[in-house]
C-alpha cells in the first residue's frame, strides 16, 4: 500500500513538469519519424555522381558506333538496390571547375572523368589488339566519408560494363585525384572539424544553466529595477559565452595541432567561423532558458538541441540528406536549418581544402543568417515570458 502512496505521488510530481515529460515521451518517436525521413522505401542513401565524359566514341567493323562512355552512364545509373531505388545519383557535367565546386559543398560525392579515347580503348581489347588502357579518373574530396562508398560502387558498375562489352576488366586503369590535401589526412584529421564545432555545441548548456539561473534565484528580478532592458543584459551575457565559446574552440584547435593535425587554409577563418557558429548555440539556448524557470529543467531540455546539434549536422557522422526544395539551382536540405551544418562543411573546405573566405560565401550567409534568427527568437521569448510576463 504504502509503495502504491509513493507511485501516486511520484506520477503527480512528474505531471507538474509537461515539458520534461513530453521531451521524454516525444524524443524517441521524433527519432523514429527522422529516421524514417533518411531511409525512406527499401532503399538508403543515393550517392551523387558527377560525369565528365569526354568520349568521342568510334564505329566498329560492323559499322555500328560505339559510345562506350554513354553506356558506362547507363550501366551506373542501373546500379540500384534490391528494392529497386537507385542507389547512385548521376549527373553530367561540362565543367570540371563547376563540378569540383560541388564536391568541395559536398553537394556531390564524387566526379567520373571519362576520356576521349573510352570506345577506342574498348575496340582494341575486343578485337584482341594490345592497347595501353584507357585512364578513368576519380575525383574527390577524400575526407567526405560518402566518397570511398561512392567509389567503390562506380568501380564495381565500370568492372561489370567491362566484362560485359569488353571481356576484360583490364581494358581501363581508375587514376584517383584528391582535392586538397584531403588525401593526406588520418582517420583522426577527418574527425577534427567536427569536433571543433562540438566545443561551440557545448554551449547550449552554458547558455541556457546561466541564464535560467538568474530566474531560479530571483536575481533577474533585481536586474531589472536597475533599468537594464533584457537586450543589454542578454547581449553582456552572451558576449561572455561567445569568449569561452572562442576559447574552448581555439584549446581543442592547440590540441590538435600538438597531436600533429594541420590546417591547410588561415586559422582565421576557422576562427569566425565558430564564433558565428557560438552565437548561434547561444541563441538555441536562449530558447530554452525561455521556456524554463529553474537549472535542471534548462540541463534537461538543452539536451534536445544538443542531440540535434550533435547526430543530424555531421559533427559526429554524415548523415543522408533529405531535400526540401530548390532555390537559384541549390537545393535546401532539412538540416541545413541546423548552424553546425554549415559549420562543418566550411571547416572541412578550411582545413583540408585550404578555402578562403571569398570561396565559404555560401556557408557564412547561411550561418549569419541562422545566427540572427535564433538569437532574436530567444531573445523574443525570453523578454516575452520572463520579461513582460512578469510583469503582468
Amino acid at each position: 500500500m504504502k509503495i502504491l502512496s509513493v507511485f501516486w505521488k511520484s506520477l503527480r510530481e512528474q505531471l507538474r513538469q509537461p515539458l520534461v515529460l513530453a521531451l521524454t515521451l516525444l524524443l524517441p518517436a521524433c527519432f523514429v519519424l527522422l529516421y524514417w525521413m533518411f531511409f525512406p522505401g527499401g532503399g538508403s542513401t543515393s550517392y551523387s555522381v558527377l560525369i565528365i565524359n569526354q568520349d568521342e566514341g568510334v564505329v566498329l567493323e560492323e559499322g555500328l558506333d560505339l559510345h562506350a562512355g554513354e553506356d558506362l552512364i547507363g550501366e551506373l545509373a542501373s546500379v540500384r538496390y534490391q528494392s529497386g531505388d537507385s542507389l547512385l545519383s548521376i549527373k553530367q557535367m561540362a565543367s570540371r571547375p563547376e563540378a569540383e565546386q560541388k564536391l568541395r559543398d559536398r553537394k556531390a560525392t564524387l566526379l567520373l572523368i571519362i576520356p576521349v579515347d573510352f570506345s577506342a580503348k574498348i575496340k582494341q581489347f575486343t578485337n584482341g589488339e594490345i592497347a595501353h588502357p584507357a585512364a578513368l579518373t576519380f575525383v574527390g574530396d577524400l575526407t567526405n566519408p560518402y566518397y570511398s562508398v561512392a567509389a567503390i560502387f562506380c568501380s564495381a558498375g565500370l568492372e561489370n560494363y567491362l566484362q560485359t562489352y569488353a571481356g576484360q576488366v583490364s581494358a581501363v586503369e581508375i587514376l584517383e585525384e584528391a582535392l586538397g590535401d584531403s588525401a593526406g589526412r588520418s582517420e583522426f584529421e577527418l574527425y577534427v572539424p567536427g569536433l571543433l564545432v562540438f566545443a561551440e555545441v557545448l554551449l547550449v548548456f552554458q547558455a541556457s544553466m546561466v541564464i535560467a539561473g538568474e530566474v531560479e534565484a530571483g536575481t533577474l528580478q533585481r536586474i531589472r529595477m536597475t533599468g537594464l532592458s533584457s537586450f543589454e543584459y542578454l547581449f553582456g551575457t552572451g558576449l561572455a559565452l561567445e569568449v569561452i565559446g572562442t576559447a574552448a574552440l581555439l584549446l581543442a584547435f592547440l590540441t590538435a595541432h600538438l597531436l600533429g593535425f594541420e590546417s591547410e587554409g588561415p586559422l582565421l577563418a576557422a576562427v569566425v567561423i565558430g564564433a558565428i557558429t557560438g552565437l548561434a548555440i547561444i541563441g538555441s539556448g536562449l530558447i530554452v532558458a525561455a521556456l524554463t524557470r529553474t537549472v535542471s529543467q534548462a540541463f534537461l531540455l538543452a539536451n534536445f538541441p544538443l542531440v540535434l546539434f550533435m547526430f543530424f549536422t555531421d559533427v559526429i557522422y554524415p548523415v543522408p540528406a533529405v531535400p526540401l526544395f530548390t532555390i537559384g539551382g541549390h537545393t535546401l536540405n532539412l538540416f541545413e536549418i541546423l548552424p553546425p551544418t554549415h559549420a562543418v562543411i566550411a571547416l572541412n573546405k578550411i582545413f583540408s581544402l585550404g578555402t578562403s573566405f571569398r570561396d565559404l560565401g555560401y556557408e557564412l550567409s547561411m550561418l549569419t543568417g541562422l545566427t540572427i534568427l535564433y538569437v532574436w527568437v530567444g531573445v523574443f521569448l525570453f523578454d516575452r515570458i520572463h520579461i513582460k510576463g512578469k510583469r503582468k
